[in-house]
C-alpha cells in the first residue's frame, strides 16, 4: 500500500515493513523470519529488484523488526543501519524475562535467532545523522 508518493507499507504477518522507492531502495525494519519472499513479491511488483535495496535501517533490535535481515542481507548489497544503543553484545532488547528465558535450554537455540548482531550491523546510529544513499 503506498502511504504517500514513493513511500509503501508492506505488511507481512502482522508487521509493517516500509519501503521507500528513490533511485535506489531503502527498507525500514524486515518483519519476521520468512517476510523475504513478500517483500521480493512487492519490490517486483513495482518492476523493481530486491538488488536495488541499498540501505536497511533496522528501527529497533525485536524478533519482528529485525528477523527477515539475514535472509535480506543474503538477496540484497545493502548496508544496515541500526542505533548503537541496541547492537550491543551485552543484554538482549527484550524485557527482563526474555533474556533470561533465552538462557535456558531449549529455548537457547532460539537466541540468535530474536536480534540483529553488531557483525550484521554496518552503520551505527548515535542518533540525529540524514541517512543517504
Amino acid at each position: 500500500m503506498e502511504i504517500i508518493p514513493y513511500v509503501y507499507q508492506i505488511t507481512s504477518r502482522g508487521v509493517n515493513i516500509i519501503l521507500i522507492v528513490e533511485e535506489k531502495l531503502t527498507l525500514v525494519d524486515t518483519g519476521y523470519r520468512g517476510s523475504s519472499p513478500k517483500i521480493v513479491s512487492f519490490i517486483h511488483s513495482l518492476g523493481r529488484s530486491v538488488k536495488e535495496i541499498s540501505l536497511i535501517i533496522v528501527t529497533h533490535n525485536h524478533l519482528d523488526h529485525v528477523g527477515g535481515l539475514p535472509e535480506l542481507k543474503k538477496l540484497t548489497p545493502a548496508k544496515v543501519a541500526a542505533h548503537k544503543a541496541d547492537i550491543s553484545e551485552g543484554e538482549l532488547p527484550y524485557p527482563r524475562v526474555v533474556p533470561k528465558l533465552l538462557h535456558i535450554p531449549p529455548l537457547s537455540i532460539l537466541r540468535p535467532f530474536v536480534y540483529a548482531k553488531p557483525s550484521e550491523v554496518d552503520i551505527q546510529l548515535e542518533g540525529g545523522e540524514t541517512l543517504a544513499h
